[in-house]
């Protein structure tokens, strides 16, 4: 009997527990939340035309738009989006599910900062015609993760997403490939009077005059330039402004693997350290600062070019008279000590007569036992 009534004050107790758990879990309207492991987001990912997305508060803004089948920035005179950044950021918000909310009342996600126009990054999703979904992105529970919650959700998740990561500037989503040059494949490569061809898996200094060989630092420190070379703004398309009417500092002349020729222009500087560069493939004009472009602009043929290092000295002649086998019984000696000098030679007893008495006997000759 004893027994019983223990399971019945524990069984009173598991269901508190669970009635408490729903009344947590339950929002301003009733319904109670729970882990559905749906995906957030519904819509399709082929119907998102557009992806307007806004940091802290909404002060700043970069907006997304698919053109033509690729997607761009309109304001940066329709710069190229990014295709690993975008693939990306898709793949993680199209991925993540509906489990367990950590938030299902208005009142925690104002705590949380996923509610309204309190949010510390939100992006909008749109088609064509209207808009598909808006997420919310909130306070950080732990590193890497954020509180999310979309408009058509009233419930706050816990989501694998930094909110750097719904980055409002457009560096960030920048096409930074745009204007790489690969010099593992390139074919050719020109710079002022710098001139580098292709000789298996190198770039060579094309010419070379006898008695003269590579400074291979000085190449590599160039070839590093041409293969690091990030720009950091998009200036613009127009022929006719500044940026593309400065001098032109340097130009660099390079052959693709397909064998096609391509041209890149600096001009500047602009304004203290800052340069502009064009490409003969497209038509922006891109803005590069020149401490990473200092070994490009200094580039000369000359400091590429060095005195060949010599190999082993040759060596000297042996005078005649030492280099042919003396006839005479006299060993050529070279300086001798002060005491002795003006002595130049001895006599040597010749070893070579058939049975010569040397001074000593037969007995004495032989060698001990």
């Amino acid at each position: 009997m004893k027994l019983n009534r223990n399971n019945q004050l524990l069984g009173g107790l598991l269901v508190l527990q669970l009635l408490l758990l729903v009344v947590l879990n339950v929002d301003a309207g009733g319904t109670a939340a729970s882990s559905s492991e749906e995906p957030l987001l519904k819509f399709a990912r082929g119907d998102v035309e557009k992806i307007s997305i806004e940091g802290e508060g909404g002060k700043d803004k970069i907006v997304l738009e698919k053109k033509d089948g690729k997607w761009v920035l309109p304001s940066k005179y329709n710069f190229p989006v990014s295709d690993s950044a975008l693939t990306g950021f898709m793949d993680k918000l199209m991925a993540i599910k509906q489990t367990w909310p950590v938030a299902s009342t208005e009142i925690g996600a104002k705590q949380l900062r996923t509610n309204g126009d309190n949010f510390k990054g939100r992006v909008i999703f749109s088609s064509s015609k209207s808009d598909l979904d808006t997420l919310l992105v909130g306070t950080s529970p732990e590193f890497r993760k954020s509180h999310i919650r979309v408009a058509s959700n009233p419930s706050t998740f816990s989501a694998d997403l930094s909110v750097h990561e719904a980055s409002p500037y457009p560096e960030f989503w920048y096409e930074k490939k745009l204007f790489d040059i690969d010099t593992d494949k390139i074919l050719s490569l020109r710079i002022g009077d710098v001139e580098l061809k292709r000789e298996g898996d190198k770039l060579i200094l094309a010419s070379l005059v006898e008695g003269t060989q590579e400074n291979t630092q000085k190449k590599d420190s160039i070839l590093k330039a041409v293969k690091s070379m990030k720009f950091t703004e998009v200036l613009g398309v127009d022929e006719q402004a500044a940026y593309a009417k400065a001098p032109i500092a340097k130009e660099i002349v390079w052959m693709s693997p397909e064998n096609q020729q391509v041209v890149y222009t600096l001009r500047g500087p602009l304004e203290d350290t800052k340069y502009s560069l064009k490409s003969s493939k497209s038509p922006f004009y891109v803005e590069v600062e020149s401490p990473e472009i200092a070994s490009l602009l200094s580039a000369n043929a000359k400091d590429l070019v060095k005195e060949a290092s010599k190999g082993t000295e040759p060596v000297a002649s042996i005078p005649e008279e030492i280099s042919q086998p003396s006839t005479s019984n006299t060993v050529v000696t070279g300086a001798l000590p002060d005491e002795t000098e003006g002595m130049m030679s001895m006599p040597v007893p010749d070893m070579g007569g058939e049975g010569e008495d040397f001074g000593f006997s037969d007995d004495e000759a032989e060698a001990p036992e």
